[in-house]
């Protein structure tokens, strides 16, 4: 058995030389050689313009069609005989990354995926399990605590002896390849391996390796309609991470490759022929391919000293593409309408043609951030690191975490304490309905007296489409010791009532919040004691459309449920407020009663 803090300091030990061993894996590896496929210019141009005369996304033909990469297969005597290297850079303590560890409890393995194939459907289960991998990676990185590292260790051990994700996390269409959802939580998974890789044992590396070489493998396999797409590039990526940490200098090659191919297929102005198109979505998939090609070429540089950013095609570059992004954030509506075209199935569901969705501002930050990092001189970078300069830099499950801190150019001072191995969940009751909860946002965090949290449950035995629920917690918090409870408190339901309802749901005295997509009904709570006692719940129900009224009712009546559920998990440590954190274990024990 290997100690906590012994397992630390040969992480840190470890981790320090990654990089010389590192360089030696490349000497199979040729960054010269160009790719196959290359596109000729009649060809070429064709793909850049076929948004022109497609009625909607992807109803053109295809110009450069998908393949699969063929990762290799080793052995479980070759992954105890190699030492594995990480890929990232020995940097603690980084300004480009603030982040907190969540919770230190193992997720249990999830060996089957039920998948729902909608567009943007997700499996929260799976989400949850990705977050863990990637937060606790993130915070390992910035902190360097032995605590983390043992827990992802095990964690990896845990889900590879129980054979996590490998059913049921194919589509059922096209060439079947792995779902997308699927992929980021193997990528979650890999880079956490990848980070705490020097110090896996051979018996570590005897179990892992198999179960996670399989799960990159079909990955790397999985093809879609065009080979411009930010999936393809993902999993190049996830192919790269992989092939640098257990030594496969073809996965290296392949990731190459792919790359160059990605450069010669871009447009001259540094946008994706066919992210670029999906509708309301358009910038956001056209950040995430480019974001993929970039992360490819700082692993490269980082880990193994390859550039491929002095990489053209007739002036067509990496930097062309983070340009591009960069355009993407200062002007979002007139870069999208360049390209956009209607895309009902594939990026309309959040988004419009002049008011596309925004979110790759953050879910593209830390790999922007590790490129301007890397080149400060650029205008680009400049606009970057002012964006960014005093912005919290978010996870990003298409990075395994927050790359500007997991390739992070510069160390500093680490001051979080030391983290303490968790305790196990206190024995609770069965709730009466299996809940699982989550904060999704925090608007307070830490001491702060006020407390504005979104909250998010999964509930099961729930009406059709209402096993979702979302709310804020809101209030104000005393800290008194021996008195730790809210002062007052009020959830807010966060589906919008419609114009016609106000005045009815006025008449029993309740109040509105208005947010940018309507009116959102306060639910108050008389404090008694330490209990929070609903009030006119009677007129309210009468008065609510069904659904909101089944989520009103659920809270006040089961609100323990989603408190037990998030101590079950785990989930209560990653709460970002602590006076709420401090509530949510109380309810769940039984200490504070909530709507009863």
């Amino acid at each position: 058995m290997i100690s906590v803090r012994s397992f630390g300091r040969a992480i840190a030990l470890a981790v320090m030389s990654s990089l010389a061993g590192a360089a030696m894996a490349a000497s199979t590896i040729d960054p010269s050689v160009e790719p196959k496929g290359v596109l000729p210019p009649k060809t070429l141009q064709k793909l850049w313009d076929a948004y022109k005369t497609a009625k909607e996304c992807f109803a053109h033909p295809t110009y450069a069609k998908g393949t699969p990469l063929k990762l290799g297969v080793l052995t479980e005597k070759q992954f105890r005989a190699t030492e594995w290297k990480s890929p990232f850079t020995a940097f603690h303590g980084t300004k480009s990354c603030t982040t907190d560890a969540g919770s230190l409890q193992i997720p249990k393995p999830i060996a089957k995926v039920t998948l729902d194939e909608r567009y943007g459907e997700r499996q929260e289960d799976v989400d949850r399990v990705a977050v863990w991998f990637r937060r606790l990676t993130t915070y390992h990185h910035l902190t360097g605590d032995p605590i983390a590292a043992t827990q992802l260790r095990q964690a990896l051990l845990d889900w590879a002896k129980a054979k996590g994700l490998t059913k049921g996390i194919h589509v059922s269409w096209g060439a079947k390849p792995v779902d997308y959802q699927m992929m980021t939580a193997i990528m979650s998974m890999l880079s956490a391996a990848a980070e705490i890789a020097p110090s896996l044992s051979e018996d570590d590396r005897a179990l892992i390796g198999p179960w996670l070489n399989d799960l990159v493998k079909q990955s790397a396999a999985s093809y879609w309609k065009d080979r411009t797409d930010n999936k393809a590039y993902m999993r190049a990526y996830m192919a790269l991470l992989w092939g640098i940490t257990v030594g496969d200098d073809k996965a290296v090659q392949d990731a190459i490759l792919t790359f160059k191919l990605g450069i010669n297929d871009m447009r001259p102005d540094g946008s994706q022929p066919i992210d670029s198109q999906r509708g309301g979505m358009g910038i956001n998939y056209n950040a995430a391919s480019s974001s993929h090609l970039v992360m490819i070429a700082v692993a490269l540089k980082s880990a193994l000293g390859i550039d491929l950013f002095d990489y053209s095609v007739d002036g067509r570059s990496v930097h062309s593409a983070v340009d591009f992004i960069v355009r993407s954030l200062k002007e979002p509506a007139a870069t999208n309408l360049l390209y956009a075209i209607p895309c009902p199935g594939g990026g309309d569901r959040w988004g419009a043609l002049d008011k596309p969705n925004t979110h790759h501002h953050e879910e593209v930050a830390g790999a922007l951030v590790a490129y301007a990092n890397l080149f400060p001189e650029r205008e680009s970078s400049k606009y970057i690191r002012a964006e960014y300069a005093h912005a919290e830099i978010p996870d990003s499950e298409k990075n395994g975490g927050i790359a500007a801190c997991l390739y992070a150019t510069a160390g500093g001072d680490v001051t979080r304490p030391a983290l303490e191995m968790p305790t196990p969940p206190p024995e609770l009751p069965k709730p009466t309905f299996v809940v699982a909860a989550r904060e999704e946002m925090a608007h307070r965090t830490g001491l702060s007296s006020e407390v504005n949290s979104l909250m998010v449950a999964e509930i099961a035995k729930a009406p059709k489409g209402e096993g979702r629920l979302k709310f804020n917690v809101v209030g104000t918090f005393g800290y008194t010791k021996g008195d730790e409870n809210f002062r007052e408190m009020r959830f807010i339901l966060a589906d919008s009532l419609k114009k016609e309802a106000v005045e009815v749901v006025k008449a029993c005295g309740v109040e509105f919040e208005v947010w940018d997509d309507g009116n959102h009904v306060v639910l108050k709570l008389d404090k008694v004691g330490n209990n929070f006692v609903a009030r006119n719940t009677d007129c309210l129900m009468k008065a609510l459309p069904k659904e909101l009224a089944y989520q009103a009712a659920f809270l006040f009546k089961n609100f323990r449920d989603i408190a037990i559920g998030m101590v079950a998990t785990g989930d209560v440590d990653s709460i970002q407020h602590q006076g709420l954190r401090t509530f949510v274990n109380r309810v769940a024990i039984g200490e504070i009663s909530v709507g009863s």
